[in-house]
């Protein structure tokens, strides 16, 4: 290699044939772009650890009046991938201009009725011998007390089940107490539920009843509450994504009667319910077209959601909810915030939120600015941790690859949020996954 010598300032580089590949080790900034934090370039690479390459190919000195041009890589913006429609989920309407995509939204605190359709929604404790609105003084919430069997608990009577879209992605979120029988009147409990101590099918489960045209019943379990580790007489919320089919809701369903309801508990737990809701899945929550893969990670910010439902966010283990934003005085540079994604309840490091990316999104040399603000809270461990965010891709043979994208500074208890960033783009290995 020569030192520049012509009024452009241009690096003359001379290729000399090697059979040896060359490991490049990217800047500790970006480190983890790489493998094990290298990268096999291969043999007699060009490698651009940033700013822009212009390469003019010359055949031999002689013959220097007559370049050829040689296309190495070209790097483009983010949205250079354009998905058609059926490659990528999109919101769905209600079936008519009649019809809400708000199905239920309770907190019952209203003292006169809301406007029609949710106005004639029927609650009641499905046997219990008590369910009623209860007021704490500071909040009002539903309870069924008088259990006698597992499958008693809060449940609501769908005023319009004709008004829901089968086939279309519905959002449902609860807040839950448990109180046992020894509960006292300061709120405290001597025992603990089953549901707290053991989880699984202890804790509250969401079911789907329909009383048929035939005369007969249909039960559907739709998903169970991560309650394990949740201490007695403390809110805690159950959430998870719907789908409905047309033989249970919609304009041609033929039920009688459709309804959720709550049950799971041993018969000595009271169940409390508040701020119930469910409804479509709002259009933030799904990626936006035409530009589909411009933002690969919809509601990122935790704002567009439904309730404290986190879609397009799943978890795994524990419990997670979007809940509202405390950040220790950081708030009032963070106005638009208002709420954040939490997973809490963990036994495990692996357990995390987790979302989908567009599959057509993920094409070779597109590259990408990986941004989220993560904050560890933890009473047991006061000492700061980090926080790994990585990619699972499902390749041809059925496993699971994982390839770390960037690892947060420390964060604890008293910290508040930091701010993780990176540089990204996808492997050739992941662009069949």
């Amino acid at each position: 290699m020569t030192t520049p010598t012509d009024r452009f300032g241009s690096i003359h580089v001379e290729m000399v044939p090697s059979s040896e590949e060359v490991l490049f080790v990217p800047h500790a900034h970006n480190r983890y772009v790489c493998p094990n934090q290298v990268c096999n370039v291969g043999i007699n690479p060009i490698v651009v650890a940033g700013g822009q390459l212009d390469w003019n190919g010359f055949t031999t000195e002689e013959e220097s009046s007559c370049p050829s041009w040689t296309n190495l890589v070209n790097v483009t913006p983010g949205d250079m991938a354009y998905p058609m429609e059926g490659e990528y989920d999109q919101a769905s309407d209600p079936p008519s201009l009649e019809c809400s995509a708000t199905v239920v939204d309770q907190d019952f605190e209203e003292t006169t009725p809301p406007p029609p359709p949710l106005s004639i929604h029927v609650w009641d404790g499905n046997g219990a011998t008590t369910s009623q609105v209860v007021s704490d003084g500071s909040n009002s919430y539903f309870r069924v007390a008088g259990r006698t069997s597992a499958g008693h608990g809060p449940r609501v009577t769908l005023a319009s089940p004709e008004c829901l879209t089968p086939g279309a992605t519905y959002l449902f979120s609860v807040k839950v107490q448990l109180l046992t029988s020894a509960t006292s009147s300061s709120g405290s409990s001597s025992s603990s539920s089953a549901c707290s101590t053991h989880g699984g099918e202890s804790c509250p489960r969401l079911m789907l009843y329909r009383r048929l045209s035939s005369g007969g019943n249909s039960w559907k379990r739709l998903g169970v509450f991560h309650g394990k580790g949740l201490a007695d007489a403390t809110w805690g919320v159950f959430q998870l994504p719907l789908v409905f089919s047309e033989t249970e809701v919609g304009p041609t369903h033929t039920n009688q009667l459709v309804a959720l309801f709550l049950e799971g508990p041993e018969v000595s737990v009271d169940i409390l319910i508040d701020d119930f809701v469910l409804g479509l899945a709002p259009p933030e929550t799904f990626p936006s077209p035409p530009q589909v893969c411009r933002e690969l990670i919809p509601n990122g910010n935790a704002e567009g959601g439904v309730g404290g439902n986190i879609f397009p966010f799943t978890f795994t283990g524990g419990n997670a909810a979007v809940v509202p934003s405390n950040n220790n005085g950081q708030q009032q540079q963070q106005q638009q915030q208002q709420h954040v994604f939490s997973h809490s309840q963990r036994t495990a490091s692996y357990m995390g939120l987790r979302v989908k990316l567009v599959t057509a999104c993920v094409v070779e040399h597109v590259v990408y600015q990986l941004s989220a603000r993560v904050w560890i809270q933890s009473s047991t461990t006061p000492t700061s941790a980090e926080i790994v965010a990585g990619s699972s891709f499902l390749s041809n043979d059925r496993t699971t690859d994982w390839s770390t994208l960037v690892i947060c500074p420390p964060s604890d208890q008293s910290s508040g949020f930091v701010t993780c960033e990176a540089t990204i783009s996808f492997l050739e290995a992941q662009m069949s996954s």
